[in-house]
């Protein structure tokens, strides 16, 4: 049997942000209770304290849970705190995203509990975003492609030059905040 002494209790809401110290939790086959439910998302996926450093100097905590008490229920989304104490945002809130984007300098998403991977949409239209990206990427006739948005699904019609155009396309679509689903009617031209 081993034995120990715990001198502290940490629990990270917001993956790569710094965490909140706990008087108590509650530990289940999941871990801590609320422990790394919610993180932040690049191009490429999930963010690592590698990935943008700068973000660790920033702190998430569960504001009506103090004592890591969550039990049968999902955890509440966070209040993150910028560093210096230069500001106080709740979880999904467009100042949030401009301030944590310029501090990692690239996009990011915002995402609930990784393990289900459930994306948490925030302000934006999410078929605009599209256009949008459409019309800035070279390799996609935007002028061509239909995009009709259902929820969090995405579905791209019409015609494409080629397969690398229509692969392009749908990784896009895909790429936008919100999206959980990407249909692909999309032809291409022979």
């Amino acid at each position: 049997m081993t034995t120990g002494t715990v001198k502290s209790l940490w629990r990270w809401p917001v993956i790569p942000l710094g965490g909140e110290r706990l008087r108590t939790t509650r530990v289940d086959d999941r871990g801590v209770a609320g422990d790394r439910r919610h993180l932040l998302a690049g191009p490429h996926g999930p963010l690592t304290a590698d990935d943008a450093p700068r973000l660790t100097a920033w702190r998430a905590e569960f504001p009506f849970n103090p004592d890591g008490a969550m039990v049968g229920r999902t955890p509440p989304y966070p209040i993150v705190h910028a560093p210096r104490g230069e500001g106080r945002y709740r979880w999904g809130d467009p100042r949030l995203r401009h301030r944590l984007e310029r501090d990692a300098g690239m996009a990011i998403e915002f995402m609930r509990d990784p393990v289900e991977v459930q994306p948490v949409v925030v302000a934006g239209n999410i078929q605009q975003r599209i256009q949008d990206a459409f019309q800035r990427n070279a390799q996609v006739d935007a002028e061509h492609v239909s995009i009709e948005v259902s929820g969090s699904e995405v579905t791209l019609s019409g015609e494409v030059r080629s397969w690398a155009e229509r692969d392009e396309a749908k990784r896009t679509a895909w790429s936008a905040p919100g999206v959980v689903n990407v249909i692909d009617n999309l032809t291409v031209r022979i």
